[in-house]
């Protein structure tokens, strides 16, 4: 059975991993501890990270499928505007 760093890999070889981007209201470090463990209990979610120094305050969320409604879903139940931003 591969392992999800594997399985990562192998993904991204064929373009399977997506990477959303979203601006947000995630200002703090204690924003970001508190949507960790929603973001990390994601089986969809391989990584992600919050840009705290932008203007926007990005979410960025590398993940094995396009779901960005789920996303956005999960932050404002959380408590924290997010939006998708796009090209």
């Amino acid at each position: 059975m591969p392992t999800q760093k594997t399985l990562y890999k192998a993904l991204q070889k064929i373009n399977a991993v997506y990477v959303l981007i979203f601006k947000t209201t995630i200002r703090f470090k204690k924003d970001v501890k508190n949507i960790a463990p929603i973001l990390d209990a994601e089986h969809s979610v391989i990584k992600w990270n919050v840009d705290r120094s932008d203007v926007d305050h990005i979410l960025r969320v590398e993940s094995f499928n396009n779901n960005i409604n789920h996303i956005i879903k999960l932050m404002n139940t959380a408590g924290y505007d997010c939006e998708e931003l796009t090209d």
